[in-house]
């Protein structure tokens, strides 16, 4: 009698086409991520610059800091609308199709961080202002500064409203952990997928994900440090030369775009 491994059943309908949105989704993730590391570290380390320069370097790097904020606002939104765009087509059609696998518990986590990091750069952004004196320039920003922090503020409650929602939702109706081995959560990536047979020697890729794990914990202390590192000088909690700044600058921005993926 003929017998059909695992490996060679086909995968129910749907499966691929979700498989490849949940890639969708991983790829907006890391840019999102990519763009709050970049957000965080070049305003800041301009502003530094800034602050430290005189003479003829004040008044570039002063207009270097606004390009770079207004960069940082930019490549936040885009990446945020694209990251939410992708993430609900795909739990749509994992809806649709299948029975979806509760999200990690680490999700209210990550959403927190993300709204952190907006609200940082936006105080980041408040400083601008006194980088350029006493001039035309400072009323203006000063006046952006404010209505930004109002918008700011309504985002924050808009957030806190669909936070709120999700959550019920969630705690309503719970999702159901997939049995099937061919779940588009597993052929996404997810969870561990069905095993093909092997032969007598000895697996060489068990070591696989623990060592993804470890340089994925890795990279993330590596842009935290950074991070951390350019904040800080910027808050004068303490002092770097700006040697070292900009080699967090380049060593936080590698930590986050490097995914050995």
């Amino acid at each position: 009698m003929t017998t059909m491994l695992t490996s060679e059943i086909a995968p129910p309908p749907g499966a691929v086409a979700v498989a490849a949105l949940r890639a969708r989704v991983r790829d907006a993730r890391r840019r999102a991520r990519v763009a709050l590391a970049a957000a965080l570290l070049f305003p800041a380390a301009t502003q530094v610059l800034a602050e430290r320069a005189d003479g003829a370097w004040a008044a570039p790097l002063a207009l270097l800091s606004l390009a770079s904020f207004a960069g940082a606002l930019a490549a936040l939104a885009v990446t945020q609308v694209v990251w939410g765009s992708r993430a609900r087509a795909a739990r749509r059609r994992e809806r649709e199709l299948y029975a979806v696998a509760p999200p990690s518990p680490l999700l209210p986590v990550g959403r927190l961080v993300m709204a952190c990091g907006w609200a940082v750069v936006l105080l980041l952004g408040g400083t601008l202002p006194g980088l350029f004196g006493e001039s035309a320039l400072a009323a203006v920003l000063e006046s952006a500064m404010t209505a930004l922090g109002w918008a700011g503020a309504g985002a924050a409650v808009c957030f806190a409203a669909w936070w709120a929602r999700d959550l019920a939702a969630r705690v309503a109706h719970p999702g159901t952990p997939p049995s099937d081995p061919w779940d588009p959560a597993r052929l996404a990536g997810n969870l561990p997928g069905p095993q093909a047979p092997t032969s007598g020697r000895a697996p060489r890729h068990r070591a696989g994900p623990r060592l993804g794990r470890v340089r994925a914990v890795t990279r993330r202390a590596g842009m935290m440090v950074a991070v951390t590192g350019v904040l800080g000088v910027r808050g004068r909690v303490w002092d770097l030369d700006p040697v070292v700044i900009c080699a967090l600058v380049a060593a936080g921005v590698a930590c986050a775009v490097v995914t050995h993926e």
